[in-house]
Order: C-alpha cells, then structure tokens, then sequence
C-alpha cells in the first residue's frame, strides 16, 4: 500500500487518474474539515500512513488551519496525531493563509509560490495601462488579489461595457481572475461588446475554449496560468 494519501476540495483526480497515476492511493474529496480530519486520522491510525497531499483551494485549507488549530488545543491525541504527520498544500496560495499556518503553528508545508509574487509581476503597469477583474466570490485567494494596487479594478458583476471601453482609450493589458465557468462567460460576452482588442492575461486555467474565441478579435493574446484557485465556495 502507498504511504500516502491525497485530499481534494475538487475531484480532480479522478478513480482512472487515481488508478493510472497514482497507484490508487486513498483519495478524500471533501470541503470539510472534520471530514478531512477524520479522513486522516483513520489512515494514520489504520494503514500507518502519515504524509498527506491537500489539494484544496485557499478557502478550504484556511478552514481545517482552525479546525486542527481548535482540536489540538483540546486533545493531547489530536497533538500526538498531527505531530506524526506530514502535510503538503499543493493548491493554495493566499499569503493570509500562509500566514495563519505560521501563526497557529499547523506546520503545513506549501509547494506554490506565495500569491504576492505572482501579483507583484503585474505591479509594473501604469494606472489605467491595466485592468483587474476579480470574481465576486469573497475568499482569502481572490480578496488578496482584488486589494492589490492594479487601479482600475472591478468585482465581476460591477464590470460594463463602458466600463471596458473607457478602459481601452489607455489599456495595455486586462488581468482576470475569476471562479467559474459562468464568469468567464459573461466577462467575455462584455469584452466582445466592447471596443477592447489589447491583451487578455488570466490567471485561472479555466475555461479555455470561452477565453479563446477572443483570439480572432485580438491582435495580442496571452493566456497566463499563475494561479491555481476554481470553485470556491
């Protein structure tokens, strides 16, 4: 049996990509911490297995850093069992999350860059050279983005076309970074509207073939993967 175990907010890996890829290891898919929790400590306790893979996004980890916070306060067992464990956050990337996990001493390992240098490569723009727009989901992922210093900047469901337009008289670059399919849709719905043929940088890898019919309107179009945030809830 594999000496590991993996956690998903999304069911990603697949039974077949589990099987194919992964050698069929223990796979919880889950947004709940005490799920997660007791998904844990019933491999640890059961199949002697003690390294963990959270591939959860930013909201659902900031969530199981209080619950694990909370349960070790309160049991000598839930501080024994953490301790023999080793966990990897392969998905999330909030720098405030990040900073809980120190905070609390959760000792949770991370694989991803820290948001803040991802957003820094775009701090180099002008005000007005470039446009932010974030999902309306309010999590710890997409609040950081939307507090950074890119002015102008909107929440999906306060971007218009004139909006965009009054944008294009200056614009260089437009940067997204939204939570759904349904985001994408209406963002690019707006933009085909609109007067706007500059460049598109997203930073979600998500619904590529929506963003990809703006390629024959644009003269430049850049399709950036940096992020790694999709249905928060």
């Amino acid at each position: 049996m594999k000496k590991v175990a993996l956690v998903q907010s999304l069911n990603t890996f697949t039974n077949q990509l589990n099987e194919k890829y992964l050698g069929n290891i223990p796979i919880l898919t889950s947004v709940n911490p005490i799920e997660i929790y007791k998904f844990i400590k019933q491999n640890s306790n059961k199949n002697c297995i003690f390294k963990y893979i959270l591939h959860v996004n930013s909201l659902v980890l900031n969530n199981f850093i209080d619950y694990i916070y909370n349960k070790k306060n309160k049991s000598i067992n839930a501080v024994s069992l953490l301790n023999k464990c080793i966990l990897v956050a392969t998905y999330s990337n909030a720098d405030s999350v990040r900073a809980k996990n120190i905070q609390y001493k959760t000792n949770i390992l991370f694989s991803l860059s820290p948001l803040s240098e991802i957003i820094k490569s775009y701090l180099g723009y002008p005000n007005d050279k470039a446009m932010l727009v974030v999902s309306d989901q309010s999590t710890p992922y997409y609040d950081q983005i939307f507090e950074s210093e890119i002015i102008p900047k909107y929440r999906i469901s306060d971007v218009t076309v004139d909006k965009i337009n009054n944008f294009t008289k200056t614009a260089i670059i437009m940067i997204v970074a939204l939570n759904s399919l349904e985001e994408v849709k209406l963002l690019t719905d707006l933009i085909l509207q609109s007067n706007y043929f500059q460049v598109v940088a997203s930073i979600e890898a998500i619904a590529i073939d929506e963003l990809f019919e703006l390629k024959i309107r644009f003269h430049q179009y850049l399709y950036v993967v940096l992020g790694l945030e999709f249905g928060v809830t």
